[in-house]
């Protein structure tokens, strides 16, 4: 029972460190939250983005070019220009809709970010309320067993200085009486 809990102990201190390691890397995530490989990414989607944006602007352009030269004075000319109205008009709806959708998806990865945040510093406080009280007893008892294993080695120690006094003196009485 005394040898699992020796091992209990061992394994929780274990933990603990794991603990506290992943504080650290935490830190350090936060602390590098802008490092080269964040930037890149960064930059990549933003370029990502106004290829998007700028694809769809050239065609909105090239659609108001051709709009630009249509006249509409009387109907049959109303049936051929109104295709290139109803494109100019959908070039339109689609920039507005890209947009929208690149915001959108801003927003909606800051509040997924977020909230993963709250869950992880929520489970992080947990841990650490419950392995402070198992820390504090982690060390008073690594505190109490080295004592314990201390007084034992002074304990050995004196028996051998005891012994081998003895032994001299049975050595030093062995040589008196041959002389």
């Amino acid at each position: 029972m005394l040898i699992y809990c020796v091992l209990s102990l061992k394994k929780t201190k274990q933990y603990i460190n794991i603990i506290l390691i992943n504080e650290r890397r935490h830190k350090m995530y936060m602390s590098n939250l802008f490092n080269k490989e964040n930037l890149y990414k960064i930059v990549n989607f933003v370029k990502i983005s106004c290829n998007f944006i700028i694809t769809f602007s050239q065609d909105l352009f090239y659609k108001l070019r051709g709009i630009k030269d249509v006249r509409v004075n009387n109907l049959t000319d109303l049936q051929t220009a109104a295709p290139l109205i109803f494109n100019f008009l959908i070039g339109l709806l689609y920039v507005y809709l890209i947009i929208n959708l690149l915001s959108y998806v801003i927003k909606i990865y800051n509040v997924i970010k977020f909230i993963i945040v709250c869950i992880f510093t929520f489970i992080q406080g947990i841990f650490v309320f419950i392995t402070y009280p198992l820390r504090k007893l982690i060390l008073l008892t690594n505190k109490e067993t080295l004592q314990a294993q201390l007084k034992t080695k002074e304990k050995e120690l004196l028996v051998l200085r005891l012994q081998n006094g003895k032994y001299k003196k049975q050595l030093e009485q062995k040589y008196k009486s041959k002389r």
